[in-house]
Formats: structure tokens, sequence, C-alpha cells
């Protein structure tokens, strides 16, 4: 009997990894939920002034959990997850955005659609170093790699 059980860290081979994303390229891929910017304010009526693209695939790919990524270093942290066999997934969703009206997409291109993808996977930059209390507190730190990030600086869909 053939059966899968608990995970399969740290490999990203699944289907979720695959272009199977929506992309409305065929009438076997329908199109991608499309969503609006987040407002803010008082009344929930005002645009963000900047949008951020981020990752967590560093805390996902970690080496304590059988990945190669060094959350202390950066070293052997990818934008593209590792499958199984240690290459890069064969795919890994992204946002884009529609023109008018803007609408934010996320998983692959749509044709005809699709207005900006910002790079695709390199829309979430580059690594981004956090600092943490180190447990036991004391007011000492520590500093690890758990994301990949890139703030835009602007707000490139305002709803």
């Amino acid at each position: 009997m053939n059966a899968c059980l608990g995970t399969n860290a740290p490999g990203f081979d699944g289907m979720s990894y695959q272009k199977a994303w929506p992309d409305g390229n065929t009438s076997l891929h329908p199109t991608p939920i499309q969503f609006s910017s987040p407002l803010t304010g008082g009344g929930y009526n005002q645009n963000y002034d900047s949008a951020a693209f981020e990752a967590d695939l560093p805390r996902i790919e970690a080496a304590d959990l059988g990945g190669s990524c060094n959350r202390s270093t950066g070293a052997g942290c990818t934008v593209i997850p590792p499958t199984d066999d240690g290459v890069p997934a064969t795919f890994y969703p992204f946002f884009s955005v529609t023109s008018s009206p803007c609408r934010w997409l996320i998983g692959n291109d749509v044709p005809g659609l699709t207005a900006n993808d910002f790079g695709k996977n390199a829309e979430y930059g580059t690594l981004y170093p956090q600092t943490y209390l180190r447990f036991g507190g004391g007011g000492s730190t520590l500093t690890r790699y758990n994301d990949f990030q890139n703030a835009l600086g602007t707000n490139p869909c305002p709803s």
C-alpha cells in the first residue's frame, strides 16, 4: 500500500510547487482569485502608502527542519525552495496586478490580465535579517534570517 504519512519536509515538489496554479490559459485552468488592496484609517477608506513582498522561505527551509538554510548566516537560503532531490522547485507562486481597475492576483501570469508581475519570484527581494530577544532574557539579542523581503516604497495598486 502506498500512502503519505506526516510531512514531506524539506522537499517542495508537491502539486502546489507545479505550474498548475490558476492562470486562465485554457478551459482547464481557471483565472486566479482577484482582490483589492486593503484600506486603513478610521473609516477604512485610506490607501496604504506602500506595499512589500515577503516570503518566510528561510524558516521553512531551515536546517533544523532538515533543509539547507542556515538562518544564523543566511547560507543555503533560497527564494525558490528545493525539492527532495535538492534542485529548485518547478514553480513558486508570486503576486501580480491587473491594470484598470487595479486588482492583485496570486499564482502565475495570466495572459491578457497581468499588467505587472514585479519580476515574478524576484519580487520577494533579498534575505531580511530580523532581531529577536534571546531565550532566557537578560537583554541579549540574536539575528535570524527568517524571511526574504522587498519593500516597494509605493503602493502599486491603490483601491
